[in-house]
């Protein structure tokens, strides 16, 4: 119909249709964010998310490492990751230096679990706008204390067999010492028998 009716009716065609394409947005929106979390939260390191250096927000394998409930991380400081304010501040200044110049932030850290723990973590970050460095920025946070173990166990080890290494060395160079004065007395034996045997025999 070409009447009023009937522009009253294409108008709420299309507000349905603009509905519908809005809903589908939404699935769309929604099924995205559910890959997303799905790929974060199965993710076998920490990822984190912070603004003007609160946390905006993090995965499960972050909040595991660190030791805290769903969600309890959220809105606080990244100060809660450090074992005092000095090393809280210091990766800040030289985080904030790197991300300006638009590069990672790269370090192995102590940081600390809520109970109060200290861990070994590889912390990777950079801002998603490297003009404003104090904004927006993502964090990878490895946990490496089960690698820094083993290398102090291999380290340990390695002192021992060159502490044994050593102890053989010396050992061997007694041994050789003491052959040597034992040659050299065999030598001297040697000598004076000969000569006790000479004496008589020139005589006779």
């Amino acid at each position: 119909r070409t009447d009023e009716i009937g522009r009253m009716s294409e108008s709420v065609l299309r507000f349905r249709d603009a509905i519908v394409d809005r809903r589908l947005a939404e699935d769309e929106t929604r099924a995205l964010l559910a890959e997303k979390n799905a790929v974060l939260n199965n993710a076998l390191v920490g990822i984190l998310v912070t603004h003007q250096r609160l946390i905006v927000s993090c995965n499960a394998r972050l909040e595991q490492i660190l030791g805290y409930e769903h969600d309890a991380l959220t809105g606080q400081s990244v100060r809660v990751f450090y074992d005092s304010d000095a090393t809280s501040d210091r990766v800040g200044y030289t985080a904030r230096l790197a991300v300006a110049q638009g590069e990672n932030f790269s370090e192995e850290l102590m940081l600390r679990r809520q109970n109060g723990d200290l861990l070994h973590a590889v912390v990777t970050g950079r801002a998603l706008d490297p003009a404003d460095p104090d904004g927006t920025r993502t964090w990878i946070i490895a946990d490496v204390t089960e690698r820094r173990r083993a290398e102090e166990e291999v380290a340990r080890y390695r002192n021992h067999l060159e502490a044994l290494v050593d102890e053989r060395t010396a050992e061997l160079e007694r041994a050789r010492l003491e052959a040597d004065l034992a040659n050299q007395a065999k030598g001297a034996f040697l000598a004076a028998m000969s000569h006790e045997i000479r004496t008589p025999m020139n005589a006779i």
